[in-house]
């Protein structure tokens, strides 16, 4: 495949260097970013329950894992 008279790896390296000189001002702002850069602390369910710590956004970090086990491990029972 030849673009312009250039070869299409020489096109796509362009576009590349392109797209890298018109985002290169872009800053993260790791504060509101998923990426967190240590482990979540994993917990059992009561400890979850007692920190009483939930989401209050999508952009808030994970800061806490839990594994609640199957829909049927449920101990409490509802009438």
């Amino acid at each position: 495949m030849v673009t312009n008279g250039k070869k299409a790896n020489d096109w796509l390296d362009d576009q590349v260097d392109e797209l890298n000189e018109a985002f290169k001002d872009i800053v993260i702002d790791e504060t509101t970013s998923n990426a967190v850069a240590d482990q979540p602390e994993k917990v059992d369910r009561a400890t979850a329950d007692s920190l009483n710590n939930y989401a209050q956004s999508l952009d808030d970090p994970i800061t806490h894992v839990v594994d609640y086990g199957a829909l049927n491990d449920v101990t409490s029972k509802k009438k």
